[in-house]
């Protein structure tokens, strides 16, 4: 795994690992370990990861919900029932692979041929595992450190969210939001409500003229953008918030693209730039032909041909180095698929 994957996966959990291969080995799928006979695949590492989550989420809950009183006895304001149900809806495997995709953490598994071209990361299974994988590499790195854990748990997965918003399909903008700002800014936005009836004249902001509520939200996206909306509840002013701001960072284009996801074009990095681009779904699979000859002294020249079938185009590069032939062919790809997309745009 290169080191630029390495640091944008402990950015985005909130850990850096003492033992790298670690978080490698969490990324790992069996079909590559198949492949390489060395490579552990990361298995085990779910296994633990469950039962670490299961604990994290259970102990959150018992300071959420309850307290130990009078007589030194544990009261919850929840049942029993509906304990469970919290706690399944927190670590289902729907909302633990809705967080991988939030992060983009899918498209950086280390697969066999067979999981690349059945694009196993798609799957929600898979990226369920992985989530509970890392969560167990964190585990072993940091000799299941309680504070360790539960921070990771908490960026990862941000529990107290659901417990104070519930699990609604409409706070989609509000997670829509906190993910972008996890990946912009390595952090949560931040959220400011305060309550009492309030009438406020809402002409200037969202022309409806005026309005009353219980609650108001100010809602600091980044270091610099902020938005304000009313609410009958504190839910209700979030998500009004968080609506507001997804729509203007959609109307100035400041969602990420797919530039953004793999940076510019770069020769070095251009082989995995054209794979990710292949494994988000942007292009077809890269297809790479070599052709070795050799000079009048016998030096071995190379050519590289890549072509992308979804582009219907190609590209072949000679070079003494196959493996600097294969980069240059690459990246002449990456350029192309770059400026198929600014054609689309005029």
């Amino acid at each position: 795994m290169e080191m630029t994957n390495l640091e944008y996966i402990q950015f985005n959990i909130g850990y850096t690992f003492k033992k790298r291969g670690l978080l490698c080995q969490a990324f790992t799928r069996k079909s590559y370990s198949e492949e390489n006979k060395n490579a552990l695949h990361n298995e085990v590492l779910e296994f633990y990861g469950d039962k670490v989550l299961d604990f994290i989420i259970m102990k959150k809950m018992s300071g959420y919900y309850g307290h130990v009183g009078e007589g030194n006895l544990y009261a919850s304001n929840k049942t029993e029932g509906t304990l469970t149900e919290i706690k399944k809806k927190l670590v289902c495997g729907e909302m633990l692979a809705s967080k991988i995709r939030a992060l983009d953490f899918q498209y950086r598994l280390i697969m066999g041929k067979g999981d690349i071209e059945t694009k196993v990361w798609e799957q929600e299974s898979v990226q369920e595992d992985l989530f509970e994988a890392i969560i167990g590499a964190v585990a072993i790195d940091s000799d299941w450190n309680i504070d360790a854990l539960t921070k990771v748990v908490d960026r990862m997965l941000n529990p107290k969210f659901y417990f104070e918003n519930g699990f609604g399909e409409e706070i989609d903008y509000v997670q829509l939001v906190q993910h972008w700002n996890q990946k912009k800014y390595g952090q949560l936005p931040k959220y400011i409500v305060t309550n009492g009836v309030r009438t406020f004249s809402l002409l200037q902001d969202y022309n409806l003229g005026e309005k009353s509520a219980n609650y108001q939200c100010d809602l600091f996206v980044g270091p610099f953008d902020s938005f304000k909306a009313l609410g009958d509840t504190q839910k209700d002013a979030k998500i009004e918030a968080c609506k507001k701001a997804y729509q203007h960072l959609k109307k100035n284009n400041l969602l990420f693209t797919w530039r953004d996801e793999i940076g510019e074009p770069d020769i070095d990095r251009a082989i995995n730039q054209l794979q990710e681009l292949y494994q988000k779904g942007y292009v077809s699979e890269p297809q790479y032909n070599f052709l070795e000859t050799h000079d009048e002294n016998g030096n071995s020249i190379w050519e590289c041909s890549c072509y992308l079938e979804s582009l219907k185009q190609g590209f072949s590069v000679i070079d003494t180095s196959k493996k600097q032939a294969k980069k240059k062919a690459a990246y002449e790809l990456v350029w192309l698929y770059l400026g198929e997309v600014e054609n689309d745009k005029t």
